[in-house]
C-alpha cells in the first residue's frame, strides 16, 4: 500500500525508489533489501540472500524495524554476544511459532533462537513475539545447515529442536533431509556434551532413517525414541493428528563426545579488498565486457564446492560501479555485489558495504577473479 512520501530514510535501511519525481515508499510483507535491484524494478522484488535479512513492517504509516528480535549476523557470522551463561536453545523450522514461542515462555532463563527460511513464517513469529513482549527470542532468516554451523560455537548450545521437518521423500531431494551429509556433525559440533537433538516426525521410515545415520556418529547416540508421546511442547498439528490417532516419532539424539566442524566462513571485509595498482579506469561498458557475464569456479580450503557468477553492472550515484553476483559455496547460494572504486593511487575492488554476504570461499573468490579480469582487459 501507498504509505505516502517519507524523507530521510537511511541508505542502508531503505526500501525506496525515484517514482515520478518523489520517493514514495511500498511495503510488501517482510523482504530482503538490494538497491540496484530497487533502482532497477518498478516494484518490490521478493530476494533471497544468505539469511541476510532485514525485517519491516508497515503499521498505522510507520516503519517499524525490530532488529532486538531479528538477528542478522555479521559478514563473519557473529552474532551480538548477551546473557553470557545462559542457555542456548536453537528450533530449526519454526513455522508458525507456536512452539518457539511456548519454549520461550517455559524457559525464560534461556536465549532461544529460531532458524526459518520462509519470511512469511518469520514475520508471523515476530509478531507473537512482540506481541507477547518476550525478551528472550531471537530470529534468524536462512538456511539452519549453513547458519547453525557459522554463528554457532563448538559446545554452546543445550539443545536443538526440528519438529515435523520436510522429509523430502524422493530420492532428488535426499540432500535436503536431516540426514544429509555433514548435518550431524554440525549437531555433534555445537551442542555441549550432554546437550540433545528432539526431533518429531509422522513418518516411520523417515524416524528410522534419523536413528541409523544420526545414531551411528563418533560423537552422537541415540538416547531415546518414543512412539505417540504427548510432550510438554507441542505443535497445533502435533495435538490434532494425535487425536486423530496418527503414528508421532519422537528421537532424541545425545551429544556424548567432543567433535568439531570446520567453518567455511573466515577472515573480516577488509580482507576481500584486491587493490589494482596503479590505477586502473574502469567504465560501465569495460564492466559489461570483461565482467560480466562471466562465470568461475574452485574449492575452498575445506574441500567446498564454490561457484560464481557475474549477472550485470550498475552505476551507483556516487559514480562507483556494482556488479551484481551470485555464488554458491557447497550449495549454500549468495547474492551480493561487488564494488569497484577508482582512486588516484589504485583501482578498488571490495564488497558493496549496503548488503554484504557472509564472508564464504566463493565470495573471495568471485571479488579476485573480478579483479584480475578488470586488470587483464
Amino acid at each position: 500500500s501507498d504509505l505516502g512520501k517519507i524523507e530521510n530514510v537511511p541508505r542502508e535501511t531503505s526500501f525506496v525508489w525515484e517514482n515520478g519525481g518523489g520517493r514514495t515508499v511500498h511495503a510488501s510483507r517482510t523482504f530482503c533489501y538490494n538497491e540496484p535491484s530497487f533502482r532497477k524494478k518498478t516494484r518490490i522484488p521478493r530476494l533471497q540472500s544468505a539469511g541476510k535479512v532485514l525485517a519491516f513492517k508497515a503499521l498505522e504509516g510507520r516503519i517499524l524495524n525490530r532488529g532486538d528480535v531479528i538477528l542478522r549476523p555479521t559478514p563473519d557470522c557473529r552474532l551480538p554476544v548477551e546473557r553470557e551463561g545462559a542457555p542456548r536453545l536453537i528450533e530449526i523450522g519454526f513455522g508458525n511459532g507456536d512452539f518457539l514461542v511456548d519454549l520461550a515462555q517455559k524457559r525464560p532463563e534461556a536465549l532461544v533462537y529460531g532458524v526459518e527460511v520462509s519470511h512469511m513464517c518469520l514475520e508471523k513469529a515476530l509478531s507473537r513475539v512482540v506481541r507477547l513482549k518476550l525478551g528472550n527470542v531471537r530470529l534468524l532468516c536462512g538456511d539452519a545447515r549453513f547458519l547453525v554451523r557459522e554463528c554457532f560455537a563448538d559446545d554452546s548450545v543445550e539443545r536443538i529442536y526440528m519438529s515435523f521437518p520436510c522429509p523430502w521423500p524422493k530420492e532428488r531431494h535426499a540432500r535436503r533431509r536431516v540426514t544429509s551429509e555433514g548435518f550431524s556433525g554440525v549437531l555433534a559440533s555445537v551442542l555441549k556434551i550432554g546437550g540433545v537433538f528432539e526431533m518429531a516426525t509422522d513418518e516411520g521410515w523417515y524416524a528410522d532413517e534419523v536413528e541409523r545415520i544420526l545414531g551411528a556418529h563418533a560423537a552422537l547416540k541415540l538416547a531415546e525414541r518414543r512412539l505417540n508421546f504427548r510432550r510438554d511442547l507441542t505443535t497445533k498439528y502435533e495435538r490434532k493428528w494425535l487425536d486423530m490417532g496418527k503414528d508421532i516419532h519422537h528421537l532424541y539424539i545425545e551429544k556424548t563426545a567432543l567433535w568439531s566442524v570446520p567453518r567455511m566462513v573466515e577472515g573480516s571485509v577488509e580482507d576481500m579488498h584486491v587493490r589494482i595498482a596503479p590505477a586502473a579506469p574502469v567504465d560501465l561498458e569495460l564492466l559489461d565486457r570483461t565482467v560480466t557475464g562471466q562465470t568461475g569456479s574452485a574449492q575452498g580450503r575445506h574441500g567446498e564446492d564454490s561457484h560464481w557468477a557475474f549477472r550485470g553492472g550498475f552505476r551507483a550515484a556516487d559514480g562507483t560501479l556494482l556488479e551484481e553476483t551470485i555464488c554458491t559455496d557447497s550449495g549454500y547460494e549468495q547474492k551480493f555485489y561487488v564494488k569497484i572504486v577508482s582512486k588516484p593511487e589504485c583501482t578498488l575492488v571490495k564488497l558493496d558495504g549496503v548488503f554484504a554476504p557472509f564472508l564464504t570461499p566463493a565470495v573471495r573468490f568471485a571479488i579476485e577473479d573480478a579483479a584480475r579480469r578488470i586488470q587483464e582487459r
